[in-house]
């Protein structure tokens, strides 16, 4: 056997098989909301999973170790904390290795070569630690099988490399498989074991079936595919196959091809509390966190908030003056912090803008909204209705309402009459334990009153009532109605002019000769 020939063909070989084996990677984020939706648990994982074979005295592979997060949450400081300085025979690479961040794609790759010069196996393990997206932090081993053989294998290698993306209604994406052998010799009796008739939604192959007398290098034996999804999906498309290598031997083998199908989403900024922003004037700052997502959990690029964050409405602040993310899925890593200190009444909403380019590469913007407002501590008044004194004549009947209203106009709730109704001045009645969720400018907050005097009577009615203010704060106040029962003035000829006061059974009281 020429062995330096042999290598030089097992480098391209080994190469496009390390691409077969980066399986399972996927876009991660920070998920620093934590400050708005509790803690959060990510954790980090690390592809080929699959094993390592090479022939030996001549054989190599190039393994790709990609270092990917599992729930679209963005880690940091990933270092390799052992296993480099003492890789096993037949391995090679850098004695170290670290990324400051670990998010989506291939990104953070470890590359390794295995060239094995004896038969044997084992496993390879790297250990690394990394601080997870709630800032803790963790650790891990990474383990690859791995086989220094003295005969062949088959490899299979997709075209695009990584996982291939097709965009619904827009086409299909192509895509091949390319099988050849690890050390450049032939192996023979190749046949594709999976069915083509049961690829996974949206697959398909102009070939009912694949097989090939003999396998070596070059493209003499390969599976043409096309993708046309319908509906958004992700997955692994997986294709055995068996062969005979070069030994004589009955083999078998696995390509697996990560795809995805996408509709044109949308980037969303969700706010985070939830609801309106504010509180009294003087309050301490507020945090407020604006979270970029995408609406189908796909990748859009290259956001930008477009708004001047420098020239905010009073009392906000952001905490820089632009945000940029070249990668936006789910999770909280392209997150923007703001603060908000009450420092006048005001009521308004802060409206964000920002551009993007969406997973199908169309340019779009999109806005997110913050209400917020900020109060004083509002007084809660009682108007009788109608206004002035009451004046009712004895044996009379007159409703009057006592209608509550906010000085300031600003809502405030939980109102309740405390005053004991059943226990007014004579003549007065009402219904006890009158409340009302919410006092604002309006009339919807009045307690109906009743005035049946009996004898002639001047006074004043005061109500007690407790509230919570505008700015959240118990309050109590009072609303007064003043009453008065008229003289009917009489003539009589032998006594003069007299007024008196007429009772309810027609006697008089106070009479006063005038």
């Amino acid at each position: 056997m020429n062995v330096q020939k042999l290598a030089r063909r097992l480098v391209l070989a080994a190469a496009a098989s390390s691409l077969l084996n980066l399986v399972g990677c996927s876009s991660s984020h920070d998920s620093s909301a934590a400050a708005a939706a509790g803690s959060v648990t990510d954790t980090l994982a690390v592809s080929p999973t699959v094993g390592v074979d090479a022939v030996i005295n001549g054989g190599r592979q190039t393994v790709s170790l990609s270092f990917n997060s599992t729930d679209s949450s963005t880690l940091t400081n990933l270092k390799v904390t052992a296993g480099l300085s003492s890789l096993p025979a037949g391995w090679s690479g850098p004695t170290s290795f670290s990324c400051a961040t670990v998010s989506t794609g291939s990104g953070c790759l470890l590359n390794l070569v295995y060239a094995p010069t004896a038969v044997g196996s084992g496993a390879l393990k790297i250990d690394y630690g990394y601080t997870d997206s709630a800032g803790a932090a963790q650790t891990g081993t990474a383990t690859v099988n791995y086989a220094g053989t003295t005969n062949n294998n088959v490899l299979g290698t997709v075209s695009p490399a990584g996982q291939i993306v097709a965009t619904i209604a827009q086409g299909s994406q192509k895509a091949i498989v390319n099988f050849t052998t690890d050390d450049g010799n032939s192996a023979s009796a190749f046949t594709l074991t999976t069915a083509l008739s049961t690829l996974p939604a949206g697959w398909a192959s102009s070939a009912s079936s694949l097989t090939c007398g003999s396998v070596s290098t070059g493209s003499g034996c390969q599976l043409p595919l096309t993708y046309t999804p319908t509906a958004p999906a992700s997955g692994t498309l997986s294709l055995a196959y068996s062969y005979t290598d070069n030994s004589g031997d009955a083999k078998t083998g696995t390509v697996a091809a990560r795809y995805a199908a996408t509709a044109n989403d949308n980037i969303v900024g969700t706010v985070a509390p939830t609801g309106q922003i504010g509180g009294p004037i003087g309050n301490a700052a507020q945090a407020v966190a604006v979270i970029f997502t995408t609406d189908d959990g796909f990748i859009a690029t290259d956001l930008s908030v477009t708004s001047d964050l420098s020239s905010l409405p009073l009392g906000w602040s952001a905490s820089a003056n632009s945000l940029t993310c070249a990668s936006i899925s789910t999770g909280a890593g392209c997150r923007l912090n703001l603060s908000f200190i009450p420092t006048a009444t005001a009521t308004g909403t802060l409206t964000l803008g920002y551009a993007y380019n969406n997973n199908a590469g169309t340019a779009k913007t999109g806005t997110a909204n913050i209400a917020y407002q900020s109060t004083s501590h509002n007084s809660v008044l009682g108007t009788p209705n109608p206004a002035g004194t009451v004046r009712v004549k004895v044996g009379a009947n007159k409703q009057i309402q006592l209608i509550f209203t906010t000085n300031d106009g600003n809502t405030a709730t939980h109102f309740k009459v405390t005053s004991d109704l059943t226990a007014l001045p004579a003549g007065w009645s009402g219904t006890n334990g009158f409340a009302c969720d919410a006092v604002n400018s309006g009339t919807g907050c009045s307690l109906p009153l009743s005035y049946a005097p009996l004898t002639n009577a001047t006074g004043n009615l005061t109500l007690n009532f407790s509230y919570t203010d505008s700015a959240f704060t118990a309050q109590t106040g009072t609303g007064t109605v003043s009453y008065s029962n008229p003289h009917l003035y009489l003539y009589d000829n032998a006594l003069g002019a007299e007024y008196c006061a007429i009772n309810l059974d027609g006697s008089t009281a106070g009479c006063a000769t005038t």
